[in-house]
């Protein structure tokens, strides 16, 4: 058997192949710099992350869109732990109120703690697998 290492994902719970995982668009989204996730047909929920089954009313009849590109900052902070290679401590991360409705957590980029703000606009800078983990950052307008 080869030798497996910690970023050998093809030895891994095969998340990015779609007929074992019924979110596998998800990460080939991410793979395409673009943030998907799944939305009930039957009650119009916006799922986060996304599911194969509504958290709402437990249809599973979804349909896949793209979340908004664009929001406000609700509340941020540094955080000195799940640093990806190369990355230096400490990061910016904020919880964003996207347009619609959504909120996610994200990385912010380009910008100093000192300069965030709730409130502050901000849109997607970055959408991607890294090392095989999902991984997205926002930046200030």
């Amino acid at each position: 058997m080869p030798e497996q290492t910690e970023n050998d994902w093809s030895n891994h719970y095969p998340w990015h192949l779609a007929e074992y995982n019924k979110i596998a668009r998800f990460f080939s989204a991410l793979n395409e710099s673009r943030i998907e996730t799944t939305q009930c047909k039957k009650c119009g929920t916006t799922q986060w992350p996304p599911r194969s089954i509504c958290s709402n009313c437990l249809s599973d009849d979804l349909i896949w869109v793209e979340i908004p590109k664009t929001g406000k900052i609700v509340g941020f902070s540094k955080a000195y732990v799940g640093l990806n290679a190369g990355e230096e401590a400490p990061i910016l991360v904020a919880a964003v109120h996207l347009e619609g409705g959504l909120r996610i957590l994200t990385r912010i980029l380009g910008a100093k703690y000192e300069e965030l703000r709730v409130d502050m606009p901000v849109k997607l800078k970055k959408a991607a697998l890294v090392d095989g983990k999902p991984y997205w950052a926002f930046s200030p307008l």
